[in-house]
């Protein structure tokens, strides 16, 4: 292995180093212990990494991909405790993962100060150099902000199914994973995820 293999290497275990840390302190953050965070030694997750493994050494079919991710998603959805509703449409099937979603970065929650409808609320980001985050950049931002669970809804404009968007919704005890239509006007009460371009 040559010099720029080496560092490309340590790169990618700095990267993975990064998401693990951020990982077991949101989880810690939400009240979890050592025993939450090893169920990620499990037998179900030693097969999930078995099937990373063989992407990435035989290259095998990307429905594996979609395996894995499913079982990442499902996941990381219970670490957030959502313990009001979570939209069954709310799969990796329907919300594919997207180039960039593991790649730690910073999710900014945008405010609107008036009713805006969906193509405004987009170019009010794109004037910030901003882009509408994708499901898990939402869950991200879930996961990081524990302190503003009791009174947010966050929606995520950057992915739709079937005419709905992911939206986050907090208030007193209600926490909830759901869907709303991108079609309709947006309220004052309504904040969206983004992140830089």
């Amino acid at each position: 292995m040559g010099p720029g293999q080496k560092s490309a290497v340590r790169s990618a275990a700095g990267k993975m180093a990064a998401i693990w840390m951020a990982l077991e302190a949101a989880v810690r953050q939400r009240g979890g212990n050592d025993d939450a965070i090893l169920q990620l030694d499990s037998e179900g997750a030693q097969s999930l990494l078995e099937k990373i493994a063989e992407l990435l050494v035989a290259k095998v079919a990307v429905p594996i991909v979609n395996v894995a991710y499913q079982a990442v998603l499902t996941w990381v959805i219970a670490v957030c405790r959502f313990v009001s509703y979570v939209d069954p449409n709310i799969t990796a099937a329907n919300f594919q993962l997207q180039l960039g979603d593991l790649t730690l970065k910073e999710v900014i929650v945008v405010a609107i100060d008036k009713a805006m409808s969906t193509a405004d609320v987009l170019q009010h980001l794109d004037n910030q150099g901003l882009r509408p985050a994708t499901l898990l950049e939402l869950l991200y931002w879930w996961l990081t902000n524990p302190n503003k669970h009791a009174n947010c809804l966050v929606v995520a404009l950057g992915q739709v199914w079937r005419g709905g968007v992911p939206y986050v919704y907090g208030r007193g005890v209600c926490r909830e994973l759901s869907l709303c239509a991108v079609a309709s006007g947006w309220g004052q009460v309504c904040s969206f995820a983004a992140v830089r371009k």
